[in-house]
């Protein structure tokens, strides 16, 4: 059988996805989910129309939107057809709305290479894969025909796996882990993974620790910056203080900020300000740097929601250019490459999901990654986002982006 090391086999299914006529079908490839960089939890079952298997799936499909929150695709799967999971979802009351794909491995390839048919029958144990965004098998377990898993337990090790840390007995999300070096059974990872591995969070705490401004330098500048761009007191004052001359267009983005930082489908002044603050980290532009980061702490956020929108702008400028590359280049092998980039923090953000969702898609259109604006606007509607939202917050990236653009032509011209 396979094990914790071992790369998950990689096969084209046929699957169960939907009950409406039609749209019942769809090919599923055991290899999908690298694409996206995200975890897959795959869980075996014995035989359709039995009277274990149904408490099992219903229990996953229970835990659907946790193991989705935590970046991980979902399926189940046995060897029966694709027709009879249909048949059985639409017989079975607890299989009617499931949220995950039905595999099938009718002709027991994956089963096989997984190690995990049994008996003369050659039917799957219940065996349950957890799998990272390398194709990599992090976690197995397998129980007897008779005995139903735990799903809790599958989605704990799922957290404590992406916390890139070591984790004692029975510890849970949110708990301490301990200090240490972290190695996986059979191959332990360099400093350098290690340091890779656990950027995000250590960047995140280091940042949420910090309350004064870089340096000497940033601290005597920031309030005149706020007064300037007339955002400290809510008075909206011209930006036209940096320039010589008439600049309408200078005017127009003052107005055009004001205007998006009030829209209400964002959720708060808080979250507009958080969301521009992400947006002027990407850009890197400091004066909007700290006029932003100011404004978000006046109208409560914390430090580790200030930390998290640089951790947010880091991770997607690595996503996007990879996305962007693999999109753009002709050559489509590169598709089917795992993209190799742990993103730990993205399981478990600070901030509520769907507006860490909405973040990375709003930085994702500015850095102009059609494959990453497409996964993030689906899952910002998949946790409850609208259009409106959507659409309010990419104006506002907009705007932010043409004030840094602004801003970077700013000291120069002040300079004459």
């Amino acid at each position: 059988m396979l094990t914790v090391g071992d790369k998950f086999p990689e096969l084209e299914l046929n699957a169960v996805v939907s009950l409406e006529k039609g749209k019942e079908f769809a090919k599923i490839h055991t290899a999908d989910h690298r694409k996206h960089g995200k975890w897959m939890v795959m869980f075996f079952w014995p035989k359709d129309f039995t009277f274990v298997c149904p408490t099992e799936i219903k229990g996953f499909n229970d835990r659907y939107a946790d193991f989705r929150d935590n970046d991980a695709v979902l399926y189940g799967a046995s060897t029966d057809t694709a027709f009879v999971h249909l048949a059985w979802r639409r017989s079975h009351e607890d299989l009617h709305d499931l949220r995950f794909p039905m595999l099938s491995d009718h002709g027991k390839h994956l089963s096989r290479a997984l190690g995990i048919l049994y008996g003369p029958e050659e039917v799957a144990l219940r065996a349950t894969f957890i799998v990272d965004p390398a194709g990599i098998i992090q976690w197995v377990n397998v129980n007897n025909l008779n005995v139903g898993r735990n799903v809790n337990e599958t989605l704990r090790v799922l957290e404590a796996l992406q916390t890139g840390e070591l984790c004692p007995c029975n510890w849970k999300e949110g708990e301490k882990t301990l200090k240490g070096r972290r190695r996986f059974i059979g191959r332990s990872l360099s400093k350098a993974e290690d340091d890779l591995a656990s950027s995000s969070l250590v960047f995140s705490q280091s940042v949420a620790k910090r309350q004064k401004p870089l340096n000497r330098q940033m601290e005597e500048t920031r309030k005149d910056l706020l007064a300037d761009l007339g955002i400290s007191d809510g008075a909206f004052v011209s930006l036209d203080a940096y320039v010589k001359g008439d600049y309408k267009y200078i005017r127009d983005l003052r107005i055009n900020l004001k205007n998006v930082l009030e829209s209400p489908s964002l959720g708060g002044k808080k979250n507009a300000y958080l969301l521009a603050l992400a947006v002027a980290v990407n850009e890197r532009c400091t004066p909007l740097i700290l006029a932003f980061t100011e404004q978000a702490r006046k109208h409560g956020a914390s430090e580790a929601e200030i930390a998290e929108m640089h951790a947010i702008a880091s991770l997607l400028a690595t996503n996007n250019v990879l996305y962007r590359f693999r999109h753009f280049s002709e050559n489509k092998v590169y598709e089917q490459m795992p993209a190799g980039i742990k993103m730990t923090i993205m399981a478990r953000p600070t901030v509520p999901k769907v507006f860490f969702e909405l973040v990375s898609l709003a930085i994702s259109a500015v850095n102009g990654c059609e494959v990453c604006v497409n996964s993030h606007e689906k899952s910002v509607r998949e946790h409850g986002g609208t259009q409106e939202m959507i659409f309010d917050a990419i104006r506002l990236a907009a705007v932010v982006r043409g004030l840094a653009v602004n801003m970077h032509e700013i000291e120069p011209a002040a300079a004459l």
